[in-house]
């Protein structure tokens, strides 16, 4: 994307001739450094959404052990 953004300057100081020095190269780099920023905001939504997809999934807690089942209950009462 940064590189369609800088082709538009460039064709114009082709085109027109340069306005200010340095104004082609400023965009240059500012595009480019805001691409950078973009890319680095999405790979990290990208790790946050991973994250929460596999969070969503899990139980709200977890059982450590059983000490009892309901099969067992009921087996001693019928003993008794």
């Amino acid at each position: 994307m940064s590189g369609l953004l800088v082709i538009y300057p460039w064709r114009d100081a082709l085109i027109l001739g340069p306005e200010v020095e340095g104004v082609f190269t400023l965009f240059a780099i500012a595009f480019m450094l805001i691409g950078v920023a973009l890319f680095g905001i999405g790979l990290i939504g990208e790790y946050v959404g991973r994250t929460y997809e596999q969070v969503r999934g899990r139980p709200r807690y977890i059982v450590a052990a059983v000490l009892e089942s309901q099969k067992g209950r009921q087996r001693e009462r019928l003993r008794v």
